[in-house]
């Protein structure tokens, strides 16, 4: 008897109920739900899961895809069928993973509520998922040690404010992750067809963690743990996981720490990791240090980032490195890092470009309305105390983009370094919205080896080959 005919379809339990009204029925919890089912992170990043491993889906249709994701809640999808069986499929295999049959197909994905989704997912399944609209008690349902988690705050940190920024003539750009709505804002730039950066550095990481420099550091029986420096790529964190728990089979916990200065970006990302670990069963395995702490200044993080007499890699991946102080960072780690730790650094390269061509390539990457949206927040907090005619919204149309010499302009420390400036006129004077430097390779490796950290790999971005992995590893002691 073949598989089909075993399983018990959710249409012939009675679970769902078919609605021909409007559009998918609580899409957007469903949206909210599958990618936490799946581990991913943004819409992009969902799609390209869904359609992993068929070589015939190009970006150009996940693309595609995940721009219809908005009509769907006023209009039946009149598209993308594949998808939808596609999403039925994994549904249907990730349904037999929680031990339970049952056969979905892509019509129940789109006529059945979200209500009716969650009531078949199995309990100790449903950890980080949006809540249905009936009457539930999660402390009946969820364990209390699966609610509460700790989150170790700094005491000392402080963040310039928007009009202190005003004042100075440029933004702290740690403000954009500062609101509520920086998750959402974020997640909607990295689905942004302009940005890929997010997949360049998902694809050289998922590349680094089969390497033998990776691999023969966590072989060996002194390195147990990863300190991840930023919240705003759960999908990586996973990654990383994953692998640390494949190598050290015979370790009870492993060590992995998260810092973001954002407690929303530091939430975000740790739902998904924690819900992903316990559907997989790995999370009892997992020692997940989450410190609301600003990584350029670790002062008293010491026990909650690594344990004590043992080596860890430090991992800041997505280019970040590029809207930073580098000699603060540099020096910021190398307090806390002891030798025979690995420094895993992403960055972009400008490659052979001149300022001309970095000017045309970048144009699209900042000129777009996920950008608009993500840096609307603290441009609010500056007109707020602003008396100036031109309308909020206008300043926004009328944002300026510039590439300099980041070390003439003060942007970087490295030389070589190209930094795209982003600004804007306020009350007759420029105020920098955002910086975001490009390096010479080379220049970029010699300042780390001045800093004690010296280079051992290198893995670029297959998609974007100027998009880098630096793998560096700690050299001699260094005084706290």
């Amino acid at each position: 008897m073949s598989k089909q005919r075993r399983g018990r379809s959710a249409r012939q339990t009675g679970a769902f109920r078919e609605s021909n009204k409007g559009g998918i029925p609580d899409w957007d919890k469903k949206r909210q739900a599958f990618g936490i089912m799946f581990g991913t992170y943004g819409e992009k990043d969902f799609v390209a899961t869904i359609f992993d491993g068929d070589s015939n889906v190009s970006e150009e249709r996940i693309t595609s895809v995940v721009g219809s994701f908005k009509s769907w809640y006023i209009h039946k999808p009149q598209s993308h069928k594949e998808f939808f069986n596609r999403l039925a499929e994994r549904l249907t295999v990730w349904f037999k993973q929680q031990n339970k049959e049952l056969i979905i197909n892509g019509r129940m994905i789109i006529d059945g509520t979200y209500d009716e989704l969650y009531a078949l997912i199995p309990k100790h399944a449903r950890v980080g998922l949006p809540l249905p609209a009936f009457d539930h008690s999660p402390q009946d349902e969820l364990d209390l040690e699966a609610i509460e988690h700790p989150v170790w705050v700094s005491r000392t940190y402080s963040i310039e404010t928007a009009r202190e920024g005003l004042k100075s003539g440029k933004l702290d750009q740690r403000l954009y992750y500062l609101n509520p709505d920086s998750a959402d804002y974020w997640k909607q730039l990295i689905d942004a067809e302009q940005y890929n950066q997010f997949f360049e550095c998902k694809e050289a990481l998922e590349f680094l963690v089969s390497t033998t420099t990776w691999t023969d550091f966590f072989k060996e029986q002194n390195s147990d743990g990863i300190v991840m420096l930023g919240g705003g790529s759960p999908t990586k964190d996973l990654v990383l996981i994953k692998s640390l728990l494949t190598l050290k089979p015979d370790v009870e916990h492993i060590h992995y720490a998260l810092v973001d200065i954002s407690q929303y970006m530091l939430m975000s990302a740790f739902r998904l990791i924690d819900s992903t670990l316990r559907r997989i069963q790995v999370r009892s395995r997992v020692q997940l240090n989450t410190l609301c702490w600003d990584f350029m200044d670790l002062l008293g993080a010491r026990k909650r980032l690594r344990r004590e007499g043992k080596n860890v890699a430090w991992v800041l991946p997505g280019g970040t490195i590029g809207n930073l102080d580098e000699l603060r960072f540099f020096n910021s780690v190398a307090a806390k890092s002891v030798p025979g730790d690995l420094l895993v650094l992403g960055a972009e390269t400008r490659g052979s470009h001149t300022f001309e061509e970095l000017r045309e390539i970048l144009a699209n990457k900042y000129r777009h309305e996920a950008f608009r949206n993500f840096i609307i927040g603290p441009l609010k907090s500056i007109w707020h105390n602003l008396d100036d005619a031109k309308s909020f919204h206008g300043a926004l149309d009328h944002l300026k983009m510039d590439v300099v010499d980041g070390l003439e302009f003060g942007h970087s420390r490295i030389p070589g370094a190209v930094s795209v400036e982003i600004s804007v006129e306020v009350a007759n004077r420029k105020v920098v919205l955002l910086t975001s430097t490009r390096y010479e390779e080379q220049q970029l490796i010699d300042y780390a080896g001045k800093r004690s950290f010296e280079l051992v790999n290198i893995i670029a971005s297959k998609r974007n080959p100027e998009f880098k992995q630096f793998v560096f590893k700690q050299g001699s002691p260094r005084n706290d």
